[in-house]
């Protein structure tokens, strides 16, 4: 395993509060939050209407926000979540480049404050002043980690090198060789890429990588440990999503998928998905994020499509904020950089005719590279000839629907698509419920 030394950078001393003051803090900027929703934002003047907001401790009991309405009432498709104007704000996408992404709103003062968040996700990991980055992540089309981790370098006192996403292997393997850079900071596929085409000189320079956006794998880290002979600090970039910020981080104990929350920034609830009652501690459930430092567009209570759990006892860095195991998406699946929204693909095979909405979606690596097995059932059994009609038809479809999907295939980021048509009732249920089994992380299972 690669080194983890512990971080030089400071604790924030809100990471050191004790558990009363710490709530204190957290009621106290909840309610200030709500009192704000309520006022601002016609959305949430309807959905708080009937709650004593001064009288609240915890978020539990608000309504839930998904993101169908998130989409449905930010622009620009509306406005009316919002508390608002849009000016002198910064305006990202999610989603990938989708027939239907959805758009976050940061205000100016906003985006301010949430870099020193990232300061203390980077330094808690082990990233220092002083270090030389390349700065791997993706940029443009409103993708918001290379504008966020930009700032914070700068901010940090490191030696930027912006190279992004898009910079070729040997770009990136050429300055390496120049500059005495030390550590790669971006999306898990491109940090891979990028270590892929260095030369053994190159290699050797690296002590450090920050991953984000994607899941390392066990086999990928073995492998990246082989390539950097000098890598001693191998960690998450942090937890979060473009439509809230970053959530939660790594200290220098941290493990795997294991983060600390940014409790002073964030409330985050681990629910039963169909009754959004919190589960007990170390149980599974869907991860609820309430941002309480987000007044433009609030987010309360918003379903980020991620299942985690709990993790007790003092960790050994000495920060007193929450720990958290996150165990994979829901319905969603990150195929290389982009998020596979089940719905999405129900779309596209809705779609064609002789298709139904009953299908599961596989995520599988090979290679160091995704790939997605979409199984559809048939409405009626078909001969080959009209089967293999409706496969051509069920691609263009995806494509249409999810024009990055068809980008990452052509371009060689993940592997050809993989589509079965199955006889009716064959795609796999729940034993207990009956249910389709509508989404499976083939990468995450032992």
């Amino acid at each position: 395993m690669a080194l983890r030394r512990t971080s030089e950078y400071p604790l924030s001393p809100v990471e050191t509060l004790d558990a009363a003051k710490l709530r204190s803090l957290r009621v106290r900027k909840l309610r200030e939050l709500l009192a704000i929703a309520r006022a601002g934002s016609p959305y949430y003047a309807d959905r708080l209407a009937a709650f004593d907001l001064a009288s609240l401790v915890s978020p539990e009991g608000l309504p839930v926000l998904d993101r169908h309405a998130l989409r449905a009432h930010v622009p620009p498709n509306g406005s009316d979540l919002l508390t608002g104007p849009l000016e002198a704000a910064y305006v990202f996408r999610s989603g990938g480049t989708t027939g239907s992404p959805k758009f976050s709103a940061f205000s100016r003062d906003e985006f301010r404050r949430i870099v020193p968040i990232f300061q203390r996700t980077y330094g808690a990991a082990g990233l220092h002043a002083g270090d030389h980055v390349a700065n791997l992540f993706v940029s443009g089309s409103l993708y918001a980690s290379f504008v966020f981790v930009n700032r914070m370098l700068e901010e940090m006192g490191c030696v930027n090198y912006p190279f992004t996403h898009h910079a070729p292997a040997e770009t990136v393997n050429r300055h390496v060789g120049w500059f005495p850079i030390n550590t790669l900071v971006g999306i898990t596929s491109g940090v891979l890429a990028a270590v892929a085409g260095l030369e053994e000189t190159s290699a050797s320079r690296i002590e450090k990588v920050f991953y984000g956006g994607e899941h390392l794998h066990d086999d990928e880290r073995v492998w990246l440990r082989e390539r950097l002979p000098n890598l001693r600090l191998l960690a998450s970039a942090g937890y979060g999503a473009v439509d809230t910020g970053i959530l939660g981080f790594q200290c220098a104990y941290a493990t795997g998928a294991v983060h600390h929350l940014h409790a002073d920034h964030v409330w985050l609830e681990i629910v039963d998905p169909e009754t959004f009652a919190p589960v007990a501690d170390g149980d599974e459930g869907t991860v609820l994020v309430t941002m309480l430092d987000r007044t433009l567009m609030p987010l309360l209570r918003y379903d980020l499509g991620d299942r985690a759990r709990w993790i007790e006892g003092a960790c050994p860095c000495g920060r007193n904020s929450p720990r958290f195991e996150l165990l994979g998406r829901q319905d969603d699946l990150r195929i290389g950089i982009a998020t596979v929204a089940h719905d999405e693909v129900v779309q596209a095979a809705t779609s064609v005719r002789g298709l139904t909405s009953r299908l599961q979606m596989v995520k599988e690596r090979e290679d160091r590279r995704d790939r997605l097995v979409v199984r559809v059932e048939l409405l009626e059994s078909l001969p080959a000839g009209a089967r293999d009609q409706l496969l051509v038809a069920l691609d263009a479809a995806l494509r249409r629907v999810k024009p990055d999907l068809g980008t990452l295939v052509d371009t060689g980021h993940i592997h050809p698509l993989v589509l079965e048509l199955l006889e009716p009732g064959s795609v796999p249920r729940s034993p207990v419920t009956g249910k389709v089994i509508r989404t499976r992380d083939l990468t995450l299972e032992a």
